[in-house]
């Protein structure tokens, strides 16, 4: 296994498999709880275009086996700055 800084500047373990899992999930509110619930989430079949806008578009996570997103601490503080700011980063797209 190799060892890789992670956001914090932390050494973490990881292997290939962990890269290989990200995905893009198209952002499509249908539940309750908003950006943290996974069920309002589609795997989206590849990069998602959204224009830079206010509102959450897509995110890039880790999918958990049954096509919806995992939240990492990491993740939810991307959608936190990116909605904030109205920016995008690189693993949150948003959209007018």
């Amino acid at each position: 296994m190799r060892k890789l800084p992670n956001r914090s500047g932390r050494f973490k373990n990881f292997n290939r498999e962990e890269v290989l899992n990200m995905a893009w999930f198209n952002y499509t509110p249908t539940q309750p709880n908003g950006p943290l619930n996974p069920d309002n989430y589609t795997l989206a079949g590849s990069t998602p275009t959204c224009t830079n806008g206010p509102d959450l578009c897509a995110i890039q996570a880790d999918n958990d086996g049954s096509d919806r997103p995992e939240f990492t601490e990491a993740l939810k503080d991307d959608m936190i700055l990116a909605l904030v700011a109205h920016q995008q980063n690189s693993n949150v797209k948003l959209k007018s």
